[in-house]
This record gives C-alpha cells, structure tokens and sequence, in this order.
C-alpha cells in the first residue's frame, strides 16, 4: 500500500548511514509488504515497541501509519536517539517514550561494537575501548515506558544478531504482543525466529520477505 504523505522534514548526517535508512525506509519501502496486514487489524495499532530506532524514521511511519496512543522507542546509541527524538517530534503520537538500551534476555551492560556504522551498531562483550550500554530485557523497558502488562500490537525488531537471544525459546512476554515484525541477522534464522515465536503459544500467521518476517497472531 502507498506510504501515507509526510511534508515534515528529517534530519539526517552527512557521511553517515542515515540517507541509506531513508532509502530503505522510504524509497525502497522495505516495510511495504506488512503494512496492509498492519493497517488491517482490528482493533488497530495502539501500542508500538521499536527495538533499535535508530534516528527514528520508522517512528515516524508507525505514527503516520496507525495514529498509535503509545510509542516506545529502543536504541543504544546517544547521538542515534537524540536524533530520534529530533525525527519523531512532529508525530501525533500522544506518548513517546524514548529509551537508551540495549535490549537482551538477561539486564547488564555490554560494549557497543560501532565498526559498521550507524545503521548497523551491535552490541559487543564489555571490552575496555568501547562504551558501555545498558542492558534490559523487554520486560523491564515496558515497566520504564509505564506500559506494565498492556499488551504491546506491534513488535518491531531490527537489532543486528541480538534477536537471536531476545527470542530464544519463545518467551513469556509473547504472549501479549499481537505481530512481531523482525529483520533477521545471520547465524540466526527466518524459521528459527518463527519457530521460538511459535513456541510461545497460540496460532500466528508468518509472511517472509527476504531476511525480514511479519508474525501476526491469529
């Protein structure tokens, strides 16, 4: 489906990887495939969790796309989330929570790895030369962002590799999300991701293209 029209300018940096995000985003439609399946729920997108928001265009979409109540977005790096707050200021989203973290299986603190630049920061054992980040299961982000227990509509997870711990087994907290849209990193896999999603319980649907899957629960 077309991307609904947006005359509210970005911020992007020259010599980084923020225009290819813009591209990918915006010109390439990366998201196109799942977004009639989106718009399609009922009741509609309320409640977004953004894992690795980078400078906050996808923010932007989930705001143009789904006039959701509540948006939180997740990402580790401080100048990539003050841009982020930048993007996402002319959305009409009522609440937008912006969190500094990591995102994992277990809390702690890991380096940030920044060697692929600034689309493409994983998270790295602590090492002494590279900062330290924060570390929270999604658990956690949701009792920070004031979400508690609400049931999340629209998971959204592109966080380079760590996906594979986040996922792993099908956890508990799955239970209350409706979609789960993911892009997945190598070693870890299309069906792997949708077989621990599966294992969560209940019946989901799964549209794959390329290295990214939309899981709708049924």
């Amino acid at each position: 489906m077309p991307l609904p029209a947006d005359t509210t300018s970005v911020t992007i940096r020259l010599g980084t990887a923020d225009f290819h995000v813009l591209k990918e985003l915006y010109l390439d439609d990366v998201y196109g495939f799942a977004t009639a399946a989106l718009t399609g729920l009922r009741p509609p997108v309320a409640t977004v969790v953004d894992l690795g928001a980078n400078i906050g265009l996808t923010v932007r979409l989930w705001s143009r796309l789904f006039l959701p109540r509540a948006i939180v977005a997740v990402e580790p790096d401080a100048d990539n989330l003050a841009l982020c707050a930048r993007n996402a200021a002319s959305t009409a989203t009522t609440h937008l929570k912006l969190v500094k973290c990591f995102v994992g299986d277990t809390s702690g603190v890991a380096g940030i790895d920044r060697r692929l630049g600034t689309w493409a920061y994983r998270m790295a054992g602590p090492v002494a030369h590279l900062e330290s980040v924060s570390v929270r299961t999604l658990p956690d982000i949701l009792l920070e962002a004031g979400l508690g227990s609400q049931a999340i509509d629209l998971l959204k997870c592109d966080i380079e590799g760590a996906e594979a711990m986040v996922f792993r087994g099908g956890p508990e907290w799955l239970s209350r999300v409706r979609a789960v849209l993911a892009e997945v990193h190598d070693p870890y896999t299309v069906q792997a991701l949708v077989g621990d999603v599966q294992a969560s319980g209940g019946h989901w649907d799964a549209t794959v293209s390329g290295p990214t899957v939309l899981l709708v629960r049924r």
